[in-house]
């Protein structure tokens, strides 16, 4: 998910991975929250104001074993405090 087009047409050139990546354009949470099939990894690299949110959305979509993977988060850093407490929670 990508919020810019050009940024998500870019990655599909460059990351060779198309056939196994399912890349959709706009908002994560909004797009998160209509998903009808699970989610098997995700990687959460977005404004740091956005990680609770998309955290609430994206765990209701986790098909049992995935992984999700947040960029950027320490506990230490109050920018991701939030999204750590409520991660562990």
């Amino acid at each position: 998910m990508e919020l810019h087009a050009y940024k998500s047409a870019f990655t599909r050139e460059k990351a060779g991975l198309a056939e196994h990546i399912d890349f959709r354009v706009g908002d994560a949470v909004r797009i998160i929250s209509e998903l009808l099939e699970g989610i098997d990894f995700f990687l959460m690299d977005l404004w740091k104001e956005l990680y609770v949110p998309c955290l609430e959305a994206v765990m209701l979509k986790l098909n049992p074993g995935a992984m999700l993977v947040a960029d950027n988060v320490r506990p230490d850093r109050e920018d991701t405090r939030a999204y750590v407490e409520d991660a562990t929670a």
